[in-house]
């Protein structure tokens, strides 16, 4: 059974359960493949392309200062690929 980005996000602990940053981090390991115009960011088993290499780095270092607050700028990203 293939698990959707609805029942991933439902497993994940909420906010409220206050996990460290690192904790968040934890959950799911970052890939970057670097193409010949941008590059692809794989977070856990969801890819997303970024037009500029820039903008995949800003947005992993904004995911990296704040996991959390940071949650929802990727769950759009990952609905809207």
């Amino acid at each position: 059974m293939e698990a959707t980005l609805e029942t991933i996000m439902q497993e994940m602990p909420t906010v409220n359960e206050k996990l460290s940053r690192q904790e968040m981090l934890r959950n799911h390991d970052i890939r970057i493949s670097f193409c010949s115009s941008g590059c692809l960011v794989q977070v856990g088993c969801k890819s997303v392309a970024f037009s500029t290499n820039r903008d995949a780095i800003d947005a992993i270092k904004g995911y990296i200062d704040d996991p959390i607050g940071k949650k929802e700028y990727w769950e759009d990203k990952f609905e809207n690929f």
